[in-house]
């Protein structure tokens, strides 16, 4: 397991603040945030390729300040690649192993998988100028784990890639890590590539840790304000509690004049209270049209007009124009959107469970 304890990192204007993460052995962690925010830096430091203002780097209960970077079990695959022009690619990929003096005893069986595994057999013989910007990714990750590193730092390796190549590579290195059971931490900006790879997730914005939390955990039930608009939660409501049922876990809220019935995890907020309810597109259910309510199930309806649709490959984004100049967004299958046909101006009701919201509270801003 590596813990880092109240790493902080300061250069000019910058700070990275206070940072405190453990990451298992065999989980795939992903760190999430946008440009700047200092993810980069977070890797350069537990790499030891930039020294931390303070803190502690623990890798299975050994602390590593003053081991340099070399001596540390840790492989780094940078966002270029970093490949040497003057090696073909099995030198490459050799490099790490035979400066570090390890056996080919050692290497060559986890050699031939990794080889195998990431589909560069035919091309270990190629001077690495003569490689696509995917096959170069393929072998900069052969490289690195070839060393069997305690754990694999990688920072945006996919950066730069055409998107098909690009969800290739993401799908190949999750199946490559789950074969191995290695321990990885991964740095992106791309929430998608976030929630395809990681069992965790840690989002860091403006050098601060927003949340850390299971996958499922970041993408539906966001912590603070920054981490639902940074992972693209379509539908953040204000809204003011206006009855609360702490024994039955649920509260009414009232958002642009409707009231919302809303189950609750945690704490049940007080009456008068402000709070943010947020819900993912594909979370708001259409009512059919020529479909009666069932008692009991007459709560949370929303009624609307269809304001504007963004047609996807799979999917139709349907923005919908309340009666009070708000708006809710919805998440159609082509199937279903094709069989109504949701044109601008067309009256729509939709349905949320009060399961379905994420609250935040105003203190989680």
């Amino acid at each position: 397991m590596i813990r880092l304890e109240n790493l902080s990192f300061r250069l000019g204007r910058f700070s990275l603040s206070d940072v405190t993460l453990n990451i298992s052995n065999g989980e795939f962690f992903v760190l999430l945030g946008p440009s700047g925010a200092g993810k980069t830096t977070l890797l350069e430091t537990i790499a030891g390729l930039s020294p931390a203002t303070s803190g502690r780097i623990i890798l299975d209960h050994c602390d590593m300040e003053d081991l340099p970077p070399e001596k540390r079990p840790i492989a780094y695959v940078p966002q270029d690649a970093s490949l040497f022009p003057h090696l073909n690619v099995k030198d490459n990929i050799l490099f790490g192993a035979r400066a570090r003096g390890i056996p080919s005893k050692n290497w060559q069986p986890l050699l031939e998988e990794l080889v195998q595994s990431l589909q560069v057999e035919h091309l270990m013989e190629r001077n690495v100028s003569n490689l696509s910007g995917g096959e170069r990714r393929r072998v900069s990750l052969a490289r690195a784990l070839v060393t069997s590193p305690r754990i694999l730092l990688l920072d945006e390796p996919f950066n730069g890639l055409d998107p098909p190549i690009r969800r290739e590579l993401q799908i190949l290195l999750k199946r490559l890590q789950r074969r191995l059971k290695g321990t990885f931490l991964h740095v992106t900006h791309d929430r998608e590539e976030a929630f395809i790879l990681a069992d965790v997730v840690a989002v860091l914005i403006d050098g601060r840790l927003e949340q850390v939390a299971k996958r499922n955990r970041v993408y539906f039930h966001p912590a603070t304000l920054k981490v639902a608009r940074f992972t693209g939660m379509e539908n953040i409501l204000p809204a003011e509690v206006v009855a609360a049922n702490p024994p039955k876990s649920s509260f009414v809220a009232r958002w642009s004049s409707q009231d919302l019935l809303v189950a609750c995890e945690t704490d049940v907020p007080q009456v008068d209270d402000s709070v943010f309810l947020g819900v993912r597109a594909e979370e708001v259910m259409l009512v059919k049209p020529d479909q009666p309510i069932r008692a009991g199930r007459d709560f949370n309806i929303i009624e609307g007009a269809v304001s504007e649709v963004v047609e996807k490959s799979a999917t139709h984004t349907i923005v919908l124009n309340g009666t009070t100049n708000s708006s809710l967004v919805l998440e159609l299958p082509n199937f279903l959107y094709r069989r109504y046909e949701f044109a601008p101006g067309r009256p729509v009701r939709v349905r949320i469970r009060p399961d379905k919201f994420c609250v935040i509270r105003k203190a989680g801003v």
